[in-house]
């Protein structure tokens, strides 16, 4: 009796089909996250990161930031990769920056007919740099709310007497009420205002619900430091004092933009205005 033949073996699933179908979804996941703008232009991309982000292991973001490297959707920067700047970046930031002055005008923050910090020194306010604050002059000097003023043989921006009628429609959410916890160290202040300013000085990716974090986070340490019930008279006495109290209360109270990119620019913001009370305070403290 003969025996049978042993059938063969099914081939095995080939392990380099298997990494390259898994690859393809992660380009493809990449491809998209980058079309809708949870990697936005100008982002820079770590691997980690992104794997994190994806549930995906390590080795198969790196040949999926490759290929695409390739294909021009993400740019090589350093051991980094960046999401190329689009064309219209710096006019869509210039524009942000130009509407969130407005609503500082609005809120009392600039008062019409003062003048403004050179442009240099409102760069270092808005963590952005001198160009793009000019660019966003251009588009409300163009509404006719901001304009110029001479002094002797100087001349000043100042914010125009037509910008009042910003004041009777202010755009902040009421104000939140300070928080219960116990109130922040000098250590945790300087690690949350350094975070927030090295995040979005880097642009590296994080996900909406860390920026949602990091963002309530320095909330709750400006609403600590600058009381929404404490009078103005009580925090700051002269004018550049309550003018940062008042950055500082309308900073916190901002709706926060529905990107991650903004997000951190909003709070980086925040911390420097916060930074900015607290240098005042201390030149007043004997």
């Amino acid at each position: 009796m003969l025996t049978p033949a042993p059938e063969a073996p099914a081939p095995a699933a080939d392990a380099a089909t298997v990494q390259s179908t898994t690859l393809a979804q992660v380009r493809t996941q990449v491809r998209a996250h980058v079309t809708h703008g949870r990697y936005a232009s100008g982002m820079s991309l770590s691997v980690k990161a992104v794997a994190t982000d994806l549930h995906v292991p390590e080795d198969l973001v790196r040949p999926a930031f490759a290929d695409l490297a390739a294909a021009g959707v993400v740019a090589r920067n350093g051991y980094r990769y960046r999401v190329p700047p689009a064309p219209e970046e710096r006019g869509v930031r210039a524009r942000h920056l130009a509407d969130r002055f407005r609503d500082e005008i609005a809120a009392g923050i600039h008062f019409p007919g003062g003048s403004l910090l050179s442009v240099d020194g409102l760069a270092g306010d808005y963590v952005t740099d001198p160009e793009l604050v000019r660019t966003a002059f251009r588009h409300l000097e163009s509404e006719g709310l901001l304009g110029w003023k001479r002094y002797g043989a100087c001349r000043a921006r100042v914010v125009l007497p037509s910008a009042r009628q910003l004041q009777a429609a202010p755009t902040a959410q009421p104000v939140p009420r300070p928080p219960s916890s116990a109130p922040p160290t000098e250590d945790e202040i300087r690690t949350a205002i350094s975070q927030a300013h090295s995040r979005w000085v880097s642009r590296q990716f994080q996900p909406p619900e860390a920026v949602e974090a990091a963002w309530q986070h320095m909330r709750s340490i400006a609403m600590h430091i600058v009381p929404p019930t404490v009078p103005l008279g009580t925090l700051a006495a002269r004018p550049w004092e309550r003018q940062a109290v008042r950055r500082v209360r309308h900073a916190a109270v901002t709706l926060l933009p529905d990107t991650s990119l903004f997000g951190m620019w909003h709070t980086a913001y925040l911390a420097v205005a916060v930074r900015t009370f607290l240098t005042y305070q201390r030149r007043r403290t004997p």
